[in-house]
């Protein structure tokens, strides 16, 4: 699924500090959010993978914690 988003001007910027830690090269902005995709994914299939738990506070930080749907319903964030 193809999915398009506006990014201003100061998250760009943000972004483009990023590199690689692998071979320095700078990341790109679809690479970037690709990886927050993959990681907030984690929250659901592997919920107790550095990725997972660290992306499970930041869904947490904003107050969505409560309203996400499990596909395993035993799992709970509380």
């Amino acid at each position: 699924m193809k999915v398009e988003i506006e990014l201003n001007e100061s998250t760009l910027r943000a972004i483009s500090y990023l590199s690689d830690p692998v071979d320095g090269k700078s990341l790109s902005a679809e690479e970037v959010m690709q990886a927050l995709a993959d990681d907030l994914g984690m929250t659901n299939s592997r919920p107790g993978s550095w990725e997972g738990s660290n992306m499970q506070r930041v869904i947490d930080g904003h107050g969505w914690e409560e309203n996400i749907r499990r596909e395993d319903s035993s799992f709970s964030t509380k």
